[in-house]
């Protein structure tokens, strides 16, 4: 479901923070419409204030937490492939034996494990599965190897979690309704899986289940034993934020389909804005807008196809860069709330700025908040707690919140 066009984005909450503690951009010239910092600094301080704003919000939940943090991951189950590569790269793995056996991205998001030969005890997090060559592709192997024809690989048995998933799970993993399994199925640490593995390897329907981390800020999950069905596996989890980013900046070298910012020369790696969204503030090219395919840490250069204006960049293109996903994680719903929240931020840090934000946001948007977070919860549900009835969260059927009837 595509969420309302007035949504509010990083970018929108930045800028409603850059007018109201003067570091706004108004363009080559000074005379168009507020934007976003592009000086680094203020980029960054104005970041960080909406971050630390979004935190702070998340911090002050009702006493029983968000309701919106409360959510369902599921994992598809594969049944388990082992192959060995007829070829390889940096970045992918061929295995021409099941061509054409699996449809185009029936393997993302699985975690791909070398098990011996080349790249031995090395895994990658698949990003990308081409059917007809059964090509698996990937960043790179966790020990940088390139894998060959004597590598032998396991996939279908390690899943990776939702970006938002903080570690541990609320409650039980059980598969889908009607299911027919009829298997309980039991959390566990990895090392009881791990072991299980080394000394009795079969498939059949798991019955354990656990999570451990998988690179920086994400969680896997592996069941045992292996699956031998395509099920769908549910447990809850409380949905965490990380935080959103985005960057500005001025070309100093252009092309039709290529930016380059001597100023970002160094700073970041190579692909590291792979995927995102370029758009043209100002100057040459204003409003265009086109997706990164290609970005080179060591020069700051950025490559698309063209800008959706088909206008050539040059010097004086003033842009915008952020990923698909730049949304602050409460949902539209509680937009009003996040953004008193930023201002409410920028009043307590920054010197000689006042306008009532903090009275705003901690007496009157926190409490309007509660409510449209009581209120998320269907009528059918009942109450949404674990804990004993209370005037505050009684029985939907009531509509009753801190007092608040309709």
């Amino acid at each position: 479901m595509a969420e309302p066009t007035g949504v509010k984005k990083f970018s929108d909450l930045i800028l409603k923070v850059a007018e109201f503690a003067g570091l706004a951009y108004y363009g080559v010239n000074g005379d168009e419409e507020a934007m976003i910092p592009i000086d680094r600094h203020d980029l960054f301080r104005c970041k960080r204030l909406v971050n630390d704003a979004i935190r702070m919000f998340i911090g002050d939940a009702p006493e029983n937490g968000w309701r919106w943090q409360r959510r369902i991951a599921y994992v598809k189950l594969k049944v388990v492939t082992k192959g060995t590569a007829s070829s390889g790269s940096a970045t992918t793995l061929v295995d021409s034996t099941y061509a054409d056996d699996y449809a185009d991205d029936y393997f993302n998001d699985c975690i791909i494990e070398v098990i011996t030969g080349t790249g031995r005890g090395e895994h990658a997090l698949v990003t990308s599965f081409t059917g007809l060559t059964c090509t698996f592709t990937f960043s790179a192997l966790s020990g940088g190897s390139t894998p060959d024809s004597t590598s032998k690989f396991v996939v279908g048995h390690r899943y990776i979690l939702p970006q938002d998933f903080g570690g541990s799970a609320d409650g039980k993993i059980h598969y889908l309704r009607d299911s027919n399994r009829g298997r309980k199925i039991e959390w566990v640490d990895i090392a009881e899986i791990a072991q299980l593995r080394e000394n009795i390897a079969h498939t059949g329907y798991p019955y354990l289940a656990a999570v451990k981390p998988y690179g920086d800020r994400r969680w896997e999950i592996s069941f045992y034993p292996d699956s031998q069905a395509a099920d769908t596996l549910q447990f809850p989890y409380t949905k965490y934020f990380s935080d959103l980013d985005i960057l500005t900046g001025t070309a100093t070298a252009a092309a039709a389909t290529q930016i380059t910012d001597s100023s970002l020369v160094s700073i970041y790696a190579n692909d590291y804005f792979v995927g995102w969204l370029l758009t043209v503030m100002s100057g040459t090219g204003k409003g265009g807008t086109a997706t990164i395919t290609d970005s080179v840490g060591l020069t700051g250069k950025f490559d698309f196809t063209t800008l959706s204006n088909s206008v050539t960049p040059d010097t004086t293109t003033v842009y915008k860069v952020e990923p698909t996903t730049t949304l602050h994680p409460a949902g539209f719903i509680f937009d009003p709330y996040i953004e008193v929240a930023c201002l409410a931020k920028t009043e307590r840090e920054m010197e000689d700025i006042y306008g009532g934000w903090v009275d705003e946001y901690q007496n009157i948007a926190l409490f309007k908040a509660y409510e449209k977070d009581a209120r998320s919860a269907p009528r059918k549900l009942g109450r949404m707690t674990n804990g004993p009835s209370r005037v505050m969260e009684r029985m939907w059927k009531d509509r009753t919140y801190l007092g608040i009837t309709d």
